[in-house]
């Protein structure tokens, strides 16, 4: 890993310990045993640290998946069940120990900066956007092969879809009861048998 790699991997394991109200960016300098000057020549500012960290970590992984997703084999019902299977291997990427207990922690950092900086909303608003679009295309595919009835209206159905499936991660996040890859597997599911 290079200096800049080094420190974005700082970073993230750091503020899954500490969270992101505690992290500063004097504490992650003297971790990365970097001078002053060698760090903010990588990173100017906490947020834009932290913008890299879940643009690399996070952002990128999501929008290979939404990719994938849409160009992945299979029937209108096997490209959206396997969300849920897309989305344990990205946080099997993540978290390669598969500590739900880290997921969880990762899930309410992302809620706590995201609601502290714009730019991340602006991320975050542009991913979903990737996504939704994504999903729209599995659907109008799905309408066109009979799979899915051609009353469904594809682009608020992926909406709907996209954030439920984000509500599922967030509350699940909150409350870790169970599995998240079934309480994922439960809401596509359930969009499934509405719009077959």
């Amino acid at each position: 890993m290079d200096t800049r790699e080094n420190i974005l991997d700082l970073t993230f394991r750091t503020l899954l310990e500490e969270g992101y109200e505690k992290v500063s960016l004097n504490s992650l300098i003297r971790k990365s045993r970097l001078t002053k000057g060698a760090f903010y020549h990588y990173f100017q500012s906490k947020d834009e640290l932290i913008e890299e960290v879940i643009n690399t970590y996070l952002i990128s992984q999501i929008e290979q998946f939404a990719r994938e997703l849409e160009k992945g084999k299979g029937s209108t019902t096997e490209k959206l069940s396997s969300m849920a299977e897309r989305i344990e291997i990205i946080l099997g990427h993540l978290f390669p120990s598969g500590s739900e207990e880290q997921v969880s922690d990762f899930f309410s950092l992302l809620m706590g900066v995201a609601r502290d900086n714009e730019n991340i909303r602006k991320m975050e608003k542009r991913t979903a956007q990737t996504i939704i679009t994504f999903i729209c295309h599995i659907i109008d595919e799905g309408k066109a092969g009979g799979a899915v009835r051609d009353e469904v209206e594809a682009k608020e159905t992926a909406r709907l879809i996209y954030y439920s499936v984000r509500g599922t991660m967030m509350e699940w996040a909150l409350h870790k009861e169970g599995s998240l890859r079934e309480r994922l597997d439960g809401t596509i599911k359930g969009f499934l048998s509405l719009i077959g």
